[in-house]
C-alpha cells in the first residue's frame, strides 16, 4: 500500500519503497503515470538506477495486469537516465506489450514537461519520434488533438530556441493549431488551440490583427481561458497601432459587468495613453486602477508603470519618448528600430531612471534576434551598474538561462548570485529550482565545478 511506500521512504529504504510502489500500481484498476510520479522521484534520486529498472521490467514481463502501462513507465525512467535508445524500444512495444493510447498520451505529456531535457538532441529526437508514432497509431483517437497541440507547442519552442527568426517553424506551428481546430474530435481542445495560435501570431510572428481575428472567431466557454484570451486580445490591440480601434474596444471592455475584465480594460486604456504619448492621462488611469483594484492581477504592473512614467517625467520627457517609441516598434515587430531607440536613450541620457529598463529590454530584443553575446553584455552591464534595481536579479536569471546549455557552470554561478545577494527576490524559488537542476545534472559527472 502507499502507507508502506511512505514508511519505507521515511526510513531511507528507497529500494524497498520503489518495489512496494510498483506492486501497488500493478494492483489498482487503472494506474497512470501521474500516479507513478513518486516512483519517478525515487528513481531520479537513486544511485542504483539499473536495479530499479529491473524491478519494473520483471513486473512487466511476469504477467502484469497492465503491461502497456509498465512499458511507458520504463520509457519514462530510461529517458530520465539518459538511455534514449532503450526508451525508444519501449515506445515501439515489446512482444505482445503495446501501450494503449491513454498511456502513450500520458507519456508524451510527461516528455513535454521535461524542460531540463529540452535542447538535448537525443531527447528532442525521441520526443519528436514519440509524437509521430502516436499520431501514426492513433490518428482518430480523442487524445490525438491534444498530442497535435503538444507537437505544435514543441515546434514553437524548438524554433525559438534554434533560431528566433525562423518564421517557417512558427508558421508550421500555427498550421498544426489549425489542424486541432479542424479535427473531428478536437472540440475539447479548441480553446487551447485558439489561444496558442493567437499567442504565436502576436508574440512571435508580430501579427496582432491576425491574433485578434483568431480570438474573435473562437467560442470561449472556459472562464480561465476566456480571461487569458482577453488579456492577449488587449496586448494585440495595443500592438496593432490602430489607436482609435483599440481605444473603442478597450473602453467597451472597461464597462462590462465582470469586474476582472473591466479592470483589464482600464489597464489597457492606461497603457494606450502611454503608448500614444499622453503621459499625464496614463499616470492618472493606471494610478487610479492600482488604488481602486489593489487585488487585481494588473494592479502591480499598473502602479509600476505609473511610477516609472511619473519619475521619468520629473527628469525630462525625451528619454521617455525614446522608450515609448521602442515599445511601439517592438509591437509591430520592428526589433531593429526598437533597439536603435533604446541605444539612443542610453547614449544620450545616462542618468535617466529608464536606463536599467532600456538595458533589460534591449537584451530581450537581442535575444529574440539571436544576438546572444550582445544580450549577455547588456545584462552583465545592468547587473553590475544597477545592482540595487529591481531588474538586477532578472538580468542575472536571464544570463543564467542564456548560458545553461553550453556553459552550465557559469549559469549556476549566476543563479547562485541571486540566491546569495537577493534573498527576498519574489522569484527566488524559481531560480533555486533552476540552480538545483544544474547541480543534479552534473552530480554524477566530474561535478558542476568542473564545468565552470
Amino acid at each position: 500500500t502507499m502507507e508502506i511506500v511512505r514508511l519505507e521512504t521515511m526510513l531511507g529504504r528507497e529500494g524497498a519503497a520503489f518495489r512496494e510502489g510498483v506492486r501497488y500500481l500493478d494492483s489498482i484498476e487503472e494506474p497512470s503515470l501521474e500516479q507513478a510520479r513518486f516512483l519517478f522521484d525515487i528513481f531520479r534520486r537513486s544511485e542504483r538506477k539499473e536495479r530499479l529498472e529491473a524491478v519494473v521490467d520483471s513486473v512487466g514481463e511476469s504477467g502484469s495486469k497492465h503491461p502497456g502501462f509498465f512499458l511507458m513507465l520504463q520509457a519514462l525512467l530510461m529517458v530520465e537516465a539518459g538511455e534514449y535508445d532503450k526508451a525508444g524500444g519501449y515506445i515501439d512495444g515489446k512482444k505482445d506489450r503495446i501501450p494503449d493510447e491513454r498511456e502513450f498520451c500520458s507519456l508524451i505529456s510527461f516528455f513535454s514537461a521535461m524542460d531540463y531535457k529540452k535542447g538535448d538532441e537525443a531527447f528532442d529526437a525521441l520526443f519528436a519520434r514519440s509524437l509521430e508514432v502516436f499520431l501514426e497509431r492513433h490518428s482518430g483517437s480523442p487524445f490525438a488533438p491534444g498530442v497535435i497541440l503538444i507537437k505544435a507547442m514543441d515546434l514553437r519552442e524548438s524554433s525559438l530556441r534554434k533560431d528566433p527568426q525562423d518564421r517557417d517553424g512558427l508558421l508550421q506551428a500555427v498550421i498544426l493549431a489549425d489542424s486541432v481546430l479542424q479535427h473531428p474530435k478536437g472540440a475539447i481542445f479548441a480553446e487551447k488551440a485558439s489561444l496558442f495560435k493567437a499567442r504565436v501570431q502576436l508574440e512571435d510572428l508580430f501579427m496582432p490583427d491576425e491574433a485578434i481575428e483568431t480570438l474573435d472567431c473562437a467560442k470561449w466557454r472556459n472562464g480561465r481561458l476566456a480571461r487569458t484570451a482577453e488579456e492577449v486580445r488587449v496586448r494585440a490591440l495595443l500592438a496593432s497601432g490602430r489607436w482609435e480601434v483599440a481605444k473603442r474596444r478597450l473602453w467597451l471592455l472597461s464597462k462590462v459587468a465582470d469586474s476582472t475584465l473591466a479592470t483589464l480594460g482600464s489597464y489597457g486604456l492606461g497603457r494606450l495613453h502611454f503608448l500614444k504619448g499622453d503621459y499625464g492621462k496614463a499616470v492618472s488611469e493606471l494610478s487610479e486602477l492600482a488604488r481602486r483594484h489593489a487585488q487585481s492581477p494588473w494592479a502591480n504592473d499598473a502602479l509600476e508603470t505609473a511610477m516609472m512614467v511619473q519619475s521619468a517625467m520629473e527628469q525630462r520627457e525625451e528619454p521617455l519618448d525614446l522608450f515609448r517609441a521602442a515599445l511601439v516598434a517592438e509591437g509591430r515587430g520592428d526589433l531593429g528600430e526598437a533597439i536603435e531607440h533604446l541605444e539612443a536613450l542610453e547614449a544620450g541620457f545616462t542618468q535617466s531612471v529608464l536606463s536599467p529598463r532600456a538595458l533589460f529590454l534591449r537584451a530581450e530584443l537581442k535575444k529574440r534576434l539571436g544576438l546572444k553575446d550582445q544580450a549577455e553584455a547588456d545584462l552583465v552591464r545592468l547587473a553590475e551598474k544597477f545592482p540595487l534595481h529591481e531588474l538586477a536579479p532578472r538580468a542575472l536569471e536571464m544570463l543564467g538561462d542564456l548560458m545553461k546549455d553550453k556553459r552550465p557552470g557559469e549559469a549556476a554561478a549566476r543563479y547562485g548570485e541571486i540566491i546569495e545577494r537577493y534573498p527576498d527576490d519574489p522569484f527566488l524559488e524559481r531560480v533555486r529550482t533552476k540552480y538545483i537542476a544544474l547541480r543534479k545534472l552534473f552530480s554524477g559527472d566530474e561535478g558542476l565545478e568542473g564545468k565552470m
